[in-house]
C-alpha cells in the first residue's frame, strides 16, 4: 500500500513504539493522528512533527481507549480534519498485573473496540476506501511455554481475534499472525 496521503491513526502514539510507527508513517507521505491518553507528551510530539512535516500532516487527540465515546469521536475528528481513516495501529498497551482489570480493558478490550470503530471507517459499503489494521501483539501471545501473566494473556486474545477476522474475510495485520492486506 502506497502512504502517500493516506491517513493513519496511531493509538498509543506519543512515546515508544507507536511514536515509531507515527514517525515512519509521516516519513513516507502519510497524514496521522496521534492518540493517546498523556498530553504532554502527545503534544509535545506534535511539536516536533508540526517542525518536521507541518503543521496539516498530523494531529493530536488525547483519547483514553478505554472510552469507546473517545474512540469514536477521535476517529470522527479524524476523518473530518485528515480527510477520511486508511490505516489504523492500534498499539496502546500496558503491563500493569496489579491493576489486572485495566490492563485487559486496554489490551484487550480497547483492541476490539478500536478495530470495530476502525471498519466502520473503513468499510466500503458505507462510504469508506478500505484500508489496513495493525494490532500490535507479542509474540508471547503465540507461545505456550512463556511466562504466563495477564498481558500474555491479553495478546493471545488479540491474535485469536485476528484469525477470527481472517475467516471472515477481515485481513488485520499482527506480528504474531500471518501478514495480509485489508480489503
Amino acid at each position: 500500500m502506497a502512504l502517500q496521503n493516506r491517513v493513519a491513526v496511531v493509538t498509543g502514539a506519543a512515546q515508544g513504539v507507536g511514536r515509531a510507527m507515527a514517525e515512519i508513517l509521516l516519513q513516507n507521505g502519510a497524514k496521522v493522528a496521534l492518540l493517546d491518553v498523556n498530553e504532554a507528551a502527545g503534544k509535545s510530539l506534535k511539536e516536533v512533527l508540526d517542525k518536521q512535516y507541518g503543521t496539516e500532516r498530523s494531529l493530536f487527540l488525547s483519547c483514553d481507549v478505554e472510552s469507546e465515546e473517545q474512540i469514536k469521536a477521535a476517529f470522527q475528528r479524524t476523518a473530518e480534519a485528515l480527510g477520511g481513516v486508511d490505516i489504523v495501529c492500534n498499539n496502546a498497551g500496558i503491563l500493569n498485573e496489579a491493576e489486572w482489570k485495566k490492563t485487559i480493558s486496554i489490551n484487550l478490550v480497547a483492541v476490539v473496540q478500536v478495530t470495530y470503530t476502525a471498519l466502520e471507517h473503513m468499510n466500503k459499503l458505507t462510504g469508506g476506501r478500505g484500508g489496513v489494521i495493525i494490532n500490535t501483539a507479542s509474540m508471547a501471545g503465540t507461545t505456550h511455554n512463556a511466562p504466563s501473566g495477564l498481558k500474555k494473556k491479553a495478546k493471545t486474545f488479540v491474535c485469536i481475534a485476528v484469525q477470527c477476522c481472517y475467516s471472515l474475510k477481515i485481513f488485520i495485520n499482527v506480528p504474531c499472525a500471518q501478514v495480509s492486506s485489508l480489503f
